[in-house]
């Protein structure tokens, strides 16, 4: 974000950092457990879209500080997250939308920034597998990847809605907790059986790592997936 960069503890509030000083310019409690997720909304500078453990999806206007919560309605999907804690969020790339999802159930959920309406897809026969969602990844060719609790590798083709499932026949483990691209086009998945790499072209692994091999364990957290402009893939475990 312009002008700084903003970060959230698992309890606490919103922190806004100054990038010169280094040193904490804000402080903006949500009024929720905790903010778990941020991204930039692309079309306005002023808004910031997070995950929250309590209040579903939020919107953080900076202008002013305030918070707007979409917790789920019961009365209508359409106008709500589908659980009140969301851990991962993501801009589509060529979409004005976001899709999120939370390992506490909810399915997979698509945000539409300018109508600001939901569309909810929740497991099923030929559909999602699994309701709690670890990881999202879009590739380029705009397919988003699911990671799930309980259900493996999920690939979804938003403008065809269709899906296609990755388990264990594949050699996908069945908690898929992080998933990363490389600049070959593979796939790597931390999971909690260790890493593997995923072949979008076959729809197979094709390579397995595990504590064996010299992880730091063979379990690895949601949340803790991310790649640098070197080229390198960062996984975060139980042990590190």
């Amino acid at each position: 974000s312009a002008g700084g960069f903003w970060v959230s503890l698992y309890v606490g509030p919103l922190v806004k950092f100054d990038r010169q000083t280094g040193a904490a310019a804000a402080h903006y409690d949500s009024g929720v457990e905790s903010v778990t997720e941020i991204v930039a909304d692309p079309r306005n500078p002023d808004l910031l879209w997070m995950g929250t453990h309590g209040g579903g999806l939020a919107k953080f206007r900076k202008s002013d500080g305030a918070f707007t919560f979409y917790p789920p309605d019961p009365n209508d999907p359409h106008k709500g997250a589908g659980n009140n804690y969301v851990q991962e969020i993501l801009l589509d790339r060529r979409e004005n939308a976001i899709w999120f999802g939370g390992l506490f159930g909810g399915g997979l959920n698509r945000f539409d920034l300018a109508t600001e309406t939901f569309t909810r897809y929740v497991a099923a026969p030929n559909a999602l597998s699994a309701d709690a969602i670890a990881a999202l990844h879009q590739d380029d060719a705009g397919i988003l990847w699911i990671g799930t609790k309980g259900g493996g590798l999920n690939r979804f083709d938003p403008a065809a809605q269709t899906f296609a499932v990755y388990s264990a026949p594949q050699g996908v483990p069945t908690d898929v907790n992080g998933i990363l691209a490389d600049s070959d086009g593979y796939l790597w998945l931390s999971t909690n059986d260790g890493i593997v790499r995923f072949q979008p072209d076959t729809g197979r692994v094709d390579r397995r790592y595990t504590a064996q091999d010299g992880l730091q364990g063979d379990q690895f957290l949601p949340g803790s997936a991310f790649s640098v402009r070197d080229g390198a893939l960062w996984f975060g475990g139980t042990k590190g």
